[in-house]
């Protein structure tokens, strides 16, 4: 499945790949991966009665680069809400993973009359404060990815090895298809500007904690209807953080703890998410 079409959102051009008509479900993807990771969704989603969008998020070619840099999770979010507008939609359920999912959660406190309902995949309320040290300890990438030069050789070195030890660190118990790593891999290697653009979120992120602003923002708590997923075997994201979270939403929320699952469980137990993701989107 390869990008079929493209927009222009908050002065951003984002390749997309859409399919099936009804009402707007943007599914967006996380780090490192694409787009096309949401390939099999797409198809069932659209097969459903949805029209299914995943656009590759922004400094993800052949998306465009952010021109001023700015890959902060505000920003995210109001990239989402542009999306929303660009495809003439006043309102979207909006799917996120990871990075996805961060935007997916700016969205809905910027504007939550703008999204129906909110699912996410391995990432708990950025309001969540109290971490503890299983947490750090699962997200040592993150200061890695502080250091630019650093953090740019190591994940180009030996054919971009860590995006592979990074899918064995967070999903240690899927059984993962060889292919699954290759359309990341192949975009740093059409892009190797790349490489600075993904883990640029990260350090956009450290700054944007520092922000009084933001931190506001982000403790907001949430009424839109969620679906929040959880995989029992993430080595990214700790169980207990999603049990912290629970307070932050205000509307109907339910948290789906996948069995067997790590952080990529929309790909890892494809059918129990599709099952009940369909479930959700067809209720009310």
């Amino acid at each position: 499945m390869d990008f079929n079409r493209t927009v222009v959102a908050n002065g951003i051009t984002f390749a997309c790949i859409e399919a099936g008509d009804g009402p707007l479900v943007l599914l967006l993807h996380g780090f490192p991966d694409t787009a096309k990771s949401w390939d099999r969704t797409i198809l069932c989603l659209a097969e459903q009665g949805f029209r299914a969008v995943a656009p590759n998020l922004r400094g993800y070619p052949p998306t465009g680069f952010a021109a001023d840099n700015d890959y902060q999770p505000k920003r995210l979010g109001e990239d989402v809400l542009a999306l929303i507008e660009a495809f003439g939609e006043q309102q979207a359920i909006v799917v996120g993973y990871d990075w996805g999912a961060a935007a997916a959660y700016a969205a809905a406190m910027l504007a939550p009359e703008k999204l129906s309902k909110l699912v996410t995949v391995g990432v708990i309320h950025p309001g969540v404060q109290n971490f503890g040290l299983s947490f750090f300890w699962r997200n040592r990438h993150i200061p890695f990815f502080q250091f630019v030069r650093a953090s740019g050789y190591g994940l180009q070195r030996n054919n971009f090895q860590y995006v592979d030890t990074l899918y064995r660190r967070w999903a240690p118990a899927w059984d993962r298809p060889v292919d699954e790593t290759f359309a990341i891999k192949q975009m740093y290697r059409d892009f190797p500007e790349s490489v600075q653009s993904t883990t640029a979120y990260y350090r956009a992120a450290a700054r944007s904690a520092l922000d009084k602003e933001n931190g506001r923002l982000f403790r907001k708590k949430i009424d839109t209807p969620t679906l929040c997923f959880a995989g029992n075997r993430d080595g990214c994201m700790p169980l207990e953080g999603f049990e912290k979270h629970r307070r932050l939403f205000t509307g109907s929320y339910h948290c789906e703890i996948v069995e067997e699952a790590g952080h990529f469980l929309h790909r890892e137990k494809q059918e129990v998410f599709h099952r009940v993701l369909l479930k959700f989107l067809q209720s009310g």
